[in-house]
């Protein structure tokens, strides 16, 4: 995929095609699911930029984060599906990908994906500094409950993020 000249019609037939393709990326096969989220990374990156009103359409990375949550988790897949989430910041903000995020954090207790997340926030804050001069007003809330779940976790390396995370928000 590398024309920049599609319309969002046909953005919105390729989108789905591969979420349909692969079950919603419930497809047991790894390198499939590999493979679809590089065609997401790649649709994005050489599609999206000529498509008007980004705002409205939440419903791709809506889609996409609901769809692809617990990759995180999949060493085999984690990589990928990181590549997307940094390309994702370059269509829709921190503010919009966090709300998605913690909606979904709160509702789960799996060790692996709650550690992972925690190492994102971490990365977020710490590298891409989102709580820095140039991010809109991420809501520093939700960041502390997610922060507050983790350091009730059982898990140590979890609630070392969390202390982690604790530090990066008091700088």
């Amino acid at each position: 995929i590398n024309n920049n000249s599609i319309d969002k019609k046909d953005f919105d037939i390729i989108f789905m095609y591969i979420f349909i393709t692969l079950n919603h990326f419930k497809e047991s096969n790894f390198n499939l699911v590999k493979e679809g989220i590089n065609c997401l990374l790649s649709l994005f990156n050489n599609m999206y930029d000529d498509l008007n009103n980004k705002a409205s359409d939440k419903k791709y990375i809506t889609i996409v984060l609901n769809d692809l949550f617990e990759k995180i988790a999949d060493n085999k897949i984690k990589d990928v599906y990181m590549n997307l989430l940094d390309a994702l910041n370059d269509y829709y903000s921190y503010k919009e990908i966090l709300e998605i995020l913690f909606e979904k954090l709160k509702k789960t207790n799996k060790v692996n994906i709650l550690k992972e997340y925690a190492l994102y926030i971490k990365y977020l804050l710490e590298v891409k500094k989102i709580l820095g001069n140039n991010y809109e007003n991420i809501n520093v809330k939700n960041i502390i409950d997610f922060a507050i779940k983790l350091s009730n976790n059982s898990n140590p390396q979890v609630r070392k993020i969390s202390l982690d995370i604790f530090s990066l928000l008091y700088k």
